[in-house]
């Protein structure tokens, strides 16, 4: 799904990590540093999940402006704003 041009929340799918950072691009081919959030920096679930997404290409929402992942999916109006 491609979003709007000069929208802060954009596609991106996880290119590499490196120790309490995630490399992502996006469709634009942007890369964007997301340092893990503070709440889950020693949540080993968060980062096997990270590991799935990185190995299966899979393409998440992520604030480019903020740099941070979405808390919740950009398909749901009402939780549009929140990130971690």
């Amino acid at each position: 799904m491609i979003m709007e041009k000069g929208s802060d929340i954009v596609s991106a799918k996880v290119i590499g990590i490196k120790k309490q950072k995630f490399i992502c691009e996006t469709e634009s081919k942007e890369i964007l540093v997301i340092k893990r959030p503070l709440k889950l920096k020693s949540d080993k679930i968060f980062t096997q999940i990270m590991f799935d997404i990185l190995q299966n290409e899979l393409w998440i929402p992520v604030n480019r402006k903020l740099r941070r992942f979405i808390k919740y999916d950009w398909l749901d109006i009402s939780v549009k704003q929140f990130a971690f």
